[in-house]
């Protein structure tokens, strides 16, 4: 990627024409665009700072960090949560990529206790609400399909994420993991320096497999956005008064969840009152 191939992506944010880019800034159509192909080896300092700061980007650019986190998250659990936290306190930039595989994870899903499998959508709103509040954190979808599965195929899963990022325009000088195995894998094949974050589990002892095999063991380490996805919903049928919102608080309290009082008797109160 050229030097100012960041200047492309701040031109395309903005939804703005090279023209009107270039009239804001003060230069020509023609010198915008030999400027950001790198065709100018000497750019005015002054024409720069006039881009940069209608583009509302600092100037002199300072090399900002940034980091990238790969994940299945399938499904996202607090072990996932606290590295990518960890990571993000520690970069101007994170990016989370899910990689995703239908055979493989619907195989994920058959070998499980799970009674439904998380889809592509499932996994992304997880990831989305979880850290809708931490605006330097970006989160993309990688389609792996026909990729050797994990640990194997580095050389062609390597390709692949190369060319991911370059399209996406994202330059990381750090990529974080809690798997030791995977740290001189990531460096022999994409020359990126990794950083491992609690590699012996002993801060968040959990894994995505553990709960694949039993969601409800590891409940403590599944987060209040991915919950709602294992909640059983179960409801109690019977006549009136014959001990139904009774039994549903005592199931509440026994399973240690929440419930919901009936509803039959106001919906049929304020129907026939609409008649």
């Amino acid at each position: 990627m050229s030097s100012f191939d960041y200047l492309k992506s701040a031109i395309k944010q903005k939804g703005c024409t090279l023209q009107q880019v270039a009239e804001a800034s003060g230069m020509t159509k023609g010198y915008l665009s030999q400027l950001l192909n790198a065709k100018i080896k000497s750019p005015s300092a002054q024409k720069l700072e006039a881009l940069h700061r209608f583009l509302g980007l600092e100037f002199p650019r300072r090399q900002k960090s940034v980091g990238v986190v790969f994940g299945k998250f399938y499904p996202l659990h607090t072990g996932h949560i606290y590295l990518i936290q960890r990571a993000c306190s520690q970069v101007d930039e994170l990016h989370i990529i899910m990689g995703y595989d239908d055979t493989r994870d619907r195989e994920l899903f058959e070998e499980s206790a799970m009674s439904q499998q998380p889809t592509v959508p499932d996994r992304l709103r997880w990831l989305l609400q979880t850290f809708k509040y931490q605006k330097n954190i970006r989160i993309h979808a990688f389609n792996e399909e026909g990729m050797e599965p994990y640990p194997h195929g580095w050389d062609v899963w390597s390709h692949g994420i190369r060319a991911f990022m370059s399209e996406k325009g994202i330059e990381p000088n750090r990529i974080y993991t809690s798997e030791e195995a995977d740290a001189p894998q990531y460096l022999e094949h994409l020359g990126i320096e990794t950083v491992l974050i609690d590699p012996k589990r002993t801060f968040m002892n959990i894994s995505g497999g553990q709960i694949r095999e039993n969601p409800f063991r590891y409940w403590e380490y599944i987060p209040t956005e991915v919950k709602p996805f294992f909640v059983r919903t179960v409801a109690i049928l019977g006549g009136e008064s014959s001990g139904k919102s009774t039994l549903v608080n005592k199931l509440a309290n026994i399973f240690n969840t929440t419930s919901a009082w009936e509803y039959g008797r106001d919906l049929c109160f304020f129907a026939s009152r609409r008649r």
